[in-house]
């Protein structure tokens, strides 16, 4: 489902009345346990679909009806920030590989072949996600390559990323690792961040062992996130100063105990009223989970560092919801059972 598909006047409306119980749902599914990823709760109740959306949950009468007898409806999964090619499978199989396991929705970062084969690359990634079960969104590379002293197959100027924010499933401009260069205001970082905001798209960051007016100078260029905490009490500082933190699980580097540190220590200070407006509750809702990088054989195990949290709601949530809020996906709520 596009991001920014247009109704009809006669769709809206059908959908209104749908969702009143004035005009019958095309689909209703009946007798279901519904994750709340709002409240954080597990409700009962039916789900009425009109012309592919959610119009209702409650109790409904539908022209095709499916009781499915308790079972639990979810929101599906995104993946806030992954690179397709660390799977080294194409993105079709990629999509069967993660679909099976909730994932609805991917945000990708093609920087990898990108490196090897420049505006052809992006576009032949572009093409091969295109109409697959799980929809793949793409962040444009903004390093590549990824050093001035690498030796790459291209060199993407903020002139050939231009093109391609037209393109519906561009999301905006991938993790700005050239933080150095970022803070002090190197002219063609300047030119790459200007090309995303007149598309009005977002930024995304990647900036270890950043802190302080270094910190302040990255998030002032717009840059919306970061994957990339050295440490726990870093990715509070960012969460403090507003920006959302990845948090990720990549297959060759291991950030679950600082994961459940960060989550933990949040919690407790939720406990504390006293400090709740500094780093309480609502810093939970600039949290999000990404998986980065995954080989294939690890596909099956990116859940790993989500289920220690070991509390569903927040875990939906967290994949969920606020991975929607980060990429201004508001209506992306596809449901998986």
């Amino acid at each position: 489902m596009s991001t920014n598909k247009i109704l009809s006047n006669d769709q809206i409306k059908e959908m209104i009345l749908a969702a009143r119980g004035d005009l019958a749902p095309d689909l209703v599914l009946k007798n279901a346990r519904i994750v709340n990823v709002f409240t954080k709760e597990i409700e009962s109740g039916d789900v009425a679909i009109k012309d592919g959306y959610i119009v209702g949950i409650g109790e409904f009468n539908g022209e095709e009806e499916i009781d499915i007898g308790g079972r639990i409806i979810c929101p599906g999964l995104i993946d806030g920030h992954i690179h397709i090619e660390s799977s080294m499978i194409s993105p079709s199989e990629f999509a069967g590989a993660v679909a099976p396991h909730g994932t609805t929705a991917v945000i990708a970062d093609p920087h990898e072949i990108a490196n090897v084969a420049g505006e052809e690359g992006i576009r032949y990634m572009l093409e091969a996600s295109a109409g697959l079960p799980v929809d793949i969104f793409f962040m444009l590379p903004s390093c590549v390559p990824a050093t001035p002293l690498d030796e790459s197959g291209a060199e993407l100027s903020a002139d050939e990323l231009e093109p391609f924010y037209k393109e519906e499933r561009v999301a905006g401009l991938a993790e700005l690792m050239n933080s150095f260069g970022t803070v002090r205001a190197d002219e063609e970082i300047i030119r790459k961040i200007q090309g995303a905001n007149s598309y009005g798209k977002r930024i995304d960051g990647h900036a270890p062992f950043l802190t302080g007016k270094d910190l302040n100078a990255y998030i002032t260029a717009g840059v919306r996130s970061d994957h990339e905490c050295s440490s726990a009490e870093e990715a509070i500082e960012k969460l403090k100063l507003g920006q959302y933190i990845m948090i990720r699980d990549i297959g060759c580097i291991h950030f679950c105990d600082i994961t459940v540190w960060l989550l933990t220590k949040i919690r407790k200070v939720c406990l504390l009223t006293v400090l709740v407006p500094l780093i309480g509750i609502d810093a939970l809702a600039s949290c999000i989970f990404v998986c980065d990088s995954h080989a294939a054989n690890t596909c099956k195990k990116i859940n790993e560092c989500k289920i220690i949290l070991s509390d569903f709601c927040f875990f939906l949530t967290a994949g969920k919801l606020h991975n929607c809020r980060c990429n201004c996906f508001l209506h992306r709520f596809i449901i998986m059972i």
